[in-house]
């Protein structure tokens, strides 16, 4: 999960505990916490998208 730092709809920590809680249950997980971004990634820039989609790439490929 790429998650917003500063996101208050759904707080980080939200996201760790689900990450921890799959990781118990032998599910792969991970939290990349995104600075100085919120919910929803709205203020995205457009030099951050290729970072977020290379985590998640990694992420796939070591996974998958």
């Amino acid at each position: 999960m790429v998650h917003g730092v500063e996101d208050e709809v759904a707080p980080v920590f939200l996201a760790e505990e689900v990450a921890s809680q799959l990781r118990n249950d032998e599910v792969p997980a991970d939290v990349v916490a995104w600075p100085r971004h919120s919910h929803g990634f709205g203020e995205l820039r457009p030099w951050s998208r290729p970072f977020i989609f290379a985590v998640m790439t990694d992420f796939f490929e070591s996974t998958l």
